[in-house]
């Protein structure tokens, strides 16, 4: 008798924690209609002081989540030379003046369709 089960009740060594027990019951409150701006407040806030290991397990984890449900894009071989001809234009300092700008910028203005 008085003896207590170990698993049961709060984990053994760890003091109570009345803002543990809030943290848990705002974790127990998150919904699935959550608005995204919400959510991405809430994790940066949470995130902010966390080790750089920490914050790689968590990129890793989102990557993970990222190709299970198939929302990682793959760079066609043409996408990826187009990219990597911009950079070597970037490093060599080669840009587009203000007119080709806003050249390109009027072409892609005008109708698709003239009458």
């Amino acid at each position: 008798m008085g003896e207590k089960k170990k698993g049961k009740g709060r984990p053994q060594g760890r003091p109570f924690s009345f803002f543990g027990l809030l943290q848990n019951a705002r974790r127990l409150c998150y919904s699935w209609y959550m608005d995204k701006d919400l959510l991405a407040d809430t994790i940066s806030s949470r995130i902010a002081d966390w080790p750089d290991d920490a914050l790689k397990a968590l990129f890793e984890a989102m990557d993970k989540i990222e190709e299970a449900h198939g929302l990682v894009y793959v760079l066609s071989p043409e996408e990826l030379a187009d990219i990597e001809e911009g950079l070597a234009d970037i490093e060599a300092g080669r840009f587009a003046t203000e007119e080709e700008v806003a050249a390109l910028f009027d072409k892609a203005r005008e109708p698709a369709i003239k009458a």
